[in-house]
């Protein structure tokens, strides 16, 4: 999912920040533009979100850092109406501003191969402090208003719909999301009231996924499917 950042750099240069550090260069740099792009509240320093649409939807953004001293935003939607599954195959649900989740997501990283931004102005790295607010602001100049227009694009079901399917036939790190887009698909349509294809893609899960009976049944009954 993250590449690691390569960079021909003095290795006095190399001071990597803290978790303080970087928290506070992130209020201080991201917090008032996420609030201009509808993004009002906060979970913890490093997630920001709307509230919830009359769909039961709201934008999400999460920093995270990833291998190699380098850091990306993700950028998605999260669904008041879509459990994760815990590992002992509990339900969690997200309908709270604490359970706050990306369920239908992309990476800033990404956006460089939709524009024509070049894929090293993208990238952020905390191996010092110039390094990092350079990545931070360079981010912001050029994708910030990327991430909005997503945002946009999928602001109704029926278009999660589309960018879900998109995702699935594209394969490569979409393929690593959690919770698989299958998955993810199964309670759009259902949401819609589209039974027919709720079951297509929860088949698709349940094929690419060892589920045990009991959380199948589970799933199911969510969803409201004939039980088998």
């Amino acid at each position: 999912m993250f590449k690691r950042i390569r960079a021909n750099i003095n290795i006095s240069k190399i001071n990597p920040l803290s978790k303080a550090e970087i928290d506070t260069i992130l209020i201080d740099k991201i917090d008032s533009s996420f609030t201009k792009i509808g993004l009002n509240k906060k979970l913890g320093n490093r997630i920001w979100f709307s509230d919830f649409d009359s769909e039961g939807t709201k934008n999400v953004i999460r920093f995270q850092l990833s291998k190699g001293l380098g850091a990306v935003f993700i950028f998605g939607k999260c669904f008041s109406f879509l459990p994760t599954i815990s590992n002992n195959s509990r339900f969690i649900n997200h309908k709270t501003d604490k359970s706050t989740e990306l369920h239908l997501f992309d990476y800033s990283s990404h956006i460089y191969s939709n524009s024509l931004i070049s894929k090293k102005s993208l990238e952020i790295s905390i191996i010092n402090q110039n390094e990092f607010k350079n990545g931070i602001s360079n981010m912001f100049k050029f994708g910030v208003e990327y991430i909005d227009e997503w945002f946009n694009n999928n602001n109704t079901i029926s278009n999660c719909l589309s960018t879900a399917e998109n995702q699935l036939k594209t394969n490569d790190e979409y393929s690593t999301h959690f919770p698989d887009q299958n998955y993810v698909l199964s309670f759009l349509y259902n949401q819609l009231g589209d039974k027919e294809n709720t079951e297509l893609y929860l088949n698709k899960f349940l094929n690419h996924r060892a589920c045990s009976d009991e959380l199948e049944f589970k799933i199911r009954s969510k969803l409201n499917l004939k039980l088998l």
